[in-house]
This record gives C-alpha cells, structure tokens and sequence, in this order.
C-alpha cells in the first residue's frame, strides 16, 4: 500500500539546514561588526571602514551563489561546525574591544555618541560635581559601579538616543538626561535639537516644553 501523506517539513536535513544559514548569517555579520571596531581602535579613517565594509559585501555577492552549492555537497553537519567555529572565532575578537561592541555586537555605535557624551560628562562634572554620571556608552562594569555606589545620586545619559535614525539621516533623536537620588529619576530633560524642543519635568514641579508648561487633559479617570 502506497502511503499518500506528504512529508513532514520539518525534518532533520531541513532544521540541519536552518542551523546552517542562522550560523553562517551569523558569524558575517559578527566579522562585519567586529572589523570596524578594531579599525576605529586602531585609529583607523573613516573611508578606510567604507573600503573594507564594501570588500565584504562584494565577497558576500560573490559566495553567497556558491554557498547553498557547497552546504549540499559538504553536508549540513559539516557546514555547521563551521560556522560555529566563525562564530566563536568572532566572538572572541569582542573581548579586547570596547565592551560597547563586546556586550552588544549588533548595535550602532558612532563617533558622535561617544564625543557627545564625554562633553556632557564635563559640563554636568563641572556645575554639579555633588552627582556621579553614567551615560550609555560606558562599559557595563563602570555602569554598575555608579549605580549601585553609595553617593547622593547620579545623573543618566543618553547623548544620542536615536543613534541609528542618526547615521541613517532619519531627523528623529536627541539627547536624554535624567538625574536618580535614593534609586528614584527626580528630573528628566529631553532635547530634540532639529526642531529645538526641550522637553523637562520635574518631581512635583510639572512638566515644560521650552520653559512653558505642559498639562494633562482632564480626562475623568
């Protein structure tokens, strides 16, 4: 008797094959990551990370044709322990890096953010030297040392909170601020410097944009 159940999808070879493309997409994009920074570490130019970034992506043009060729007639199980290997191998590369790149590999970090933040780290330094600072392009470590640090409070930053609608030309960011006394925000600015708003609030003070106050409609809840 023919049996006329078609098959099921998800077999071995198809989630061996899955495997296969989230490790190889993988450790790309980790070496696409990865290189930039130590370029930047290095001291590298601006048009020297465009050179390299494009080298890749012309290479990954040219083999991505040839590497569904080459899974087939290598097997799934050997393509895997390579890119595992890709993988691992990239990922070890984060360690001497900034742990910007390290903690979070994927995410956009510019130049920008960096000189933003240590140009409001001197002014909030310099008028209130009674508060730590915190912005989030320390290191992780140096993030918990301030919060958890026995002191009258801190100041948390975000220099460029939409960095990546930044780098692409998206005219949506800003800079966010906010000051934490006994574990609980106190004040929040927000500063929106393509249409010039500055949002702030205060606890117990209200809410302001541009100095002129913010209301709630009365809503009846």
């Amino acid at each position: 008797m023919v049996s006329t159940s078609s098959p099921s999808l998800w077999s071995k070879d198809f989630v061996l094959n899955l495997l296969v493309a989230h490790l190889l997409l993988a450790g790309f994009f980790s070496l696409f990551m990865v290189v930039p920074g130590f370029i930047d570490k290095l001291g590298g130019k601006e048009w020297e990370i465009g050179v390299i970034i494009a080298t890749f992506g012309l290479a990954g043009v040219i083999i991505r044709p040839m590497a569904g060729k080459w899974i087939l007639k290598s097997g799934p199980k050997r393509v895997i322990i390579c890119g595992i290997l890709i993988f691992v191998g990239t990922t070890v590369l984060y360690i001497p890096l900034p742990s910007e790149w390290w903690i979070v590999p994927v995410r956009m970090v510019t130049e920008t953010d960096r000189r933003m933040q240590e140009q409001l780290f001197a002014a909030l330094r310099s008028r209130w030297p009674q508060f730590a600072v915190m912005g989030e392009e320390m290191e992780y470590r140096s993030q918990s040392e301030v919060v958890t640090a026995d002191g009258k409070g801190f100041w948390t930053l975000d220099p460029l909170d939409g960095t990546t609608n930044f780098a692409m030309g998206y005219p949506f960011y800003g800079v966010s601020l906010a000051l934490v006394i006994e574990g609980e925000a106190c004040l929040g600015v927000v500063y929106d410097p393509i249409r010039n708003e500055l949002f702030s609030a205060i606890v117990n003070g209200g809410a302001f944009l541009n100095d002129r106050p913010l209301y709630t409609p009365d809503t009846g809840l």
